[in-house]
């Protein structure tokens, strides 16, 4: 398996932990992410993948520049942006879901709406920021 191979999965992965955190009950979900991590480990091998591999892989597709990201990277991204805030955690789901759904409208896409860190792989800021916590309220 090569990095190519291991970033697609790593990708799978984080598209289905965030769909599993709005709806975690979901049975279809939990039993995709657990087909996906036992491929990610190399289950049909009889030695287990190294850890720092797969992290090696998730570093090489986050030190890209934002519009470069896969739109799988930027959802995890702005979810873990939205934990960052000093929010409840309803308000926080609510912060991640409007953030998601401008991402599927292609407004948060641009290089200019989000700040990017791609050294350190983490949104610094939002420049709307203001206008999607007033949505909240």
């Amino acid at each position: 398996m090569d990095v190519h191979d291991l970033t697609i999965l790593q990708s799978k992965i984080f598209t289905v932990k965030s769909k599993l955190n709005t709806e975690p009950t979901n049975e279809v979900l939990q039993k995709r992410l657990k087909r996906y991590q036992k491929k990610l480990l190399g289950k049909k091998s009889s030695s287990r993948r190294p850890s720092n591999v797969v992290n090696q892989a998730t570093n090489f597709m986050l030190c890209k520049s934002w519009n470069r990201l896969n739109k799988e990277f930027k959802a995890d991204r702005l979810y873990m942006f939205s934990l960052e805030q000093e929010l409840n955690d309803t308000q926080q789901t609510a912060l991640y879901n409007l953030l998601k759904e401008d991402l599927e409208k292609r407004i948060l896409t641009k290089k200019k709406e989000v700040n990017y860190d791609q050294d350190k792989g983490v949104i610094t800021s939002i420049t709307q920021l203001d206008s999607y916590l007033s949505q909240l309220s």
